[in-house]
């Protein structure tokens, strides 16, 4: 092999050299490797990244390498890498396919793939490559396409590009409404899934758009809303298609029935019912009419008891409104329609609803005790404590050294309160106690103290009468008979 002409630092000569052969007289400008260190170190570097290695072993074009008897030598690059270009590329799913022109006769590869998608350039000098994205991740990521020169070692050009694996798309469809359903207003919002850019058209049986076009959104959704007129019938089909670029992708029909215009005339209260007993003092009213119309909802002085509304598209309406606990519990009242351009009434309702009961707060009752009298003794040592205080609140009696002394106990709704405890044979017999009330937020609302004396403890009584008998004594012995002594044994307090 032969070295090219055009070598670097060195007069433009040709030169052949065998490793076991002559040197010829016309090579001394390169008899020795070490006499161009530079150029020498370049190619050891060069050799040693290129070992193993995918990546082409570049020469310098002053160097010549003996290997097996032979002379290798570097050539200038045969291709220009303006040569390499992309001209398209499209993702399937997880299928990355690119394609672009390059140098007939070399190769051409995808980096992240090379020895799966190495390639001959076809005399056309077209490519290309088909590639199947690893993972599950939908990212972007670049990628780099390499031309190699003819052998497949020297790199030509490359190119990168990005590109991301394409999610799964959903199926075109209408969530809502439900075929054959029945809708509760003449505005009606239809809504579906689809492939994400696809145009949705919503038609009437005449193939006239009901609504404009609609673009199905990143999250593969889409939603159009259709406002019937109060002349359109009851009975609709609506025609859904689904348009990917030029060509159909998807197309059904959706049956509904729209809700009944009420007449002009037609003024009602469907709730609450006139002479009803509502369960709170806010109350809902609802009604039919006229739509666009005004409705009021006023008392017996005419004061309005609920925001003023409008009937709604589908002949229905609704307010909302509160009334004081001090309002009348039996309340007359009336509702209207105004409508029209000079605002005239077309329709009026009077009716009567009660309310519950107002809520009143329990009447605060200074706490007292009835039993037992401060100062008093009691009959057993089972005491029964009552008196009186705020219904709800809590009574709790303590000892002086703050032991409960009998269970607590809730004031009832009379504002009266009982609570019984039993002190052991062991307590003394004089207490000082304590009754405290504690409200709902516990605080101690008051206290009362007071003591007690408790009886003694009972000790027991009984008669003994004397045995009577005869018998004879021996020293240290003695016999007789007699009866046994009746009665109860003492019980010792403490």
């Amino acid at each position: 092999m032969r070295f090219p002409d055009r070598t670097s630092g060195f007069p433009a000569r040709s030169c052949v050299r065998e490793i076991h052969g002559p040197r010829p007289s016309s090579c001394a400008h390169v008899d020795r490797i070490r006499d161009v260190p530079s150029c020498s170190t370049r190619l050891s570097s060069t050799m040693n990244k290129a070992l193993w290695s995918k990546k082409a072993l570049a020469l310098p074009a002053c160097a010549a390498i003996l290997v097996g008897g032979i002379t290798l030598t570097a050539a200038p690059a045969n291709a220009d890498p303006a040569d390499l270009s992309i001209t398209g590329q499209t993702v399937s799913g997880r299928v990355l396919t690119v394609s672009g022109t390059g140098t007939p006769g070399e190769y051409i590869q995808l980096d992240e793939d090379f020895r799966g998608t190495r390639q001959i350039i076809a005399d056309s000098g077209k490519w290309t490559i088909t590639y199947t994205i690893p993972g599950t991740g939908y990212e972007s990521n670049t990628y780099t396409i390499e031309q190699l020169r003819t052998g497949g070692f020297a790199q030509d050009g490359s190119k990168q590009f990005t590109a991301a694996a394409q999610a799964p798309q959903a199926d075109f469809a209408v969530t809502s409404p439900a075929n054959n359903s029945d809708v509760s207003s003449r505005t009606v919002t239809f809504t579906g899934t689809g492939r994400q850019g696809d145009t949705i058209n919503l038609l009437d049986t005449q193939d006239n758009r009901l609504t404009g076009p609609v673009v199905v959104g990143a999250d593969q959704t889409w939603s159009a809303t259709i406002t019937f007129p109060n002349t359109a019938a009851r009975s609709q089909a609506v025609r859904v298609t689904d348009v990917r670029g030029a060509s159909g992708a998807g197309d059904t029909t959706v049956n509904i029935t729209l809700p009944a215009v009420a007449p002009a005339d037609q003024f009602s209260l469907t709730s609450p019912k006139s002479g009803s007993t509502v369960d709170s003092r806010t109350v809902t009213f609802t009604g039919t009419g006229t739509p666009g119309d005004l409705v009021n909802t006023l008392d017996a002085d005419g004061n309005r008891v609920a925001p003023q509304v409008l009937v709604a598209a589908d002949g229905t309406w609704t307010t909302t409104g509160t009334f004081s606990q001090s309002a009348a519990v039996v309340q007359n009242l009336s509702v209207n329609q105004i409508g029209g351009a000079q605002g005239q009434g077309q329709g009026q309702v009077d009716f009567t609803i009660n309310f519950p009961a107002a809520e009143t707060t329990p009447v605060a009752t200074p706490l007292t005790l009835v039993t037992p009298k401060d100062g008093s003794t009691v009959d057993s040592r089972t005491v029964t404590f009552s008196g009186k205080g705020t219904p709800g609140d809590a009574i709790a009696v303590v000892n002086a050294e703050g032991d409960v002394v009998a269970p607590a106990t809730i004031v009832e709704a009379d504002g009266t309160w009982t609570t019984t405890g039993t002190f052991s044979d062991s307590a003394a017999r004089t207490q000082d106690l304590t009754v405290g009330e504690v409200d709902s937020d516990l605080t101690v609302v008051d206290t009362i103290d007071f003591t007690i004396t408790l009886p003694a403890v009972s000790t027991g009584t009984g008669t003994t009468t004397p045995g009577a008998g005869t018998g004879t004594t021996t020293p240290g012995a003695a016999t007789g008979a007699g009866a046994r002594p009746t009665g109860s044994l003492p019980v010792v307090a403490g």
